[in-house]
């Protein structure tokens, strides 16, 4: 499912969440806190701007011990030349990619016609 709200990949200032601004993803990092929200916040913030992206979301209920499926869906959109940054929920996986690819990347995503679907596995 393709949100329909644009994303920013920052970085935050001073290493902490400005007040107000409620990311979707944080990242800390040796190096600096990477926020990902909605690209209108980050503009609003003024803070750089490092990945616009749109963000798709795998519909089906994933097992964060499943073995495979991103390797699947990651070697479909780059067959299709879309790069991809992974994020997994607790309960569905989301994907960024560059927001002038968001309509192939969702179409690279389905798999070609015929392909079967992925099925979770526990340990």
């Amino acid at each position: 499912m393709l949100d329909p709200v644009p994303y920013a990949f920052t970085r935050a200032p001073g290493g902490v969440v400005p007040e107000g601004v409620a990311p979707l993803v944080t990242v800390r990092e040796a190096e600096a806190l990477t926020l990902v929200l909605p690209r209108a916040d980050a503009e609003r913030l003024g803070v750089p701007l490092d990945f616009l992206a749109r963000r798709i979301i795998l519909t089906v209920h994933s097992d964060l011990a499943a073995v495979g499926m991103m390797a699947r869906v990651a070697t479909a959109l780059a067959g299709a030349g879309i790069p991809c940054n992974a994020v997994a929920g607790a309960y569905h996986d989301h994907l960024f990619v560059p927001d002038a690819d968001a309509a192939a990347m969702a179409a690279a995503a389905r798999g070609p016609p015929g392909a079967r679907r992925m099925r979770s596995s526990t340990r």
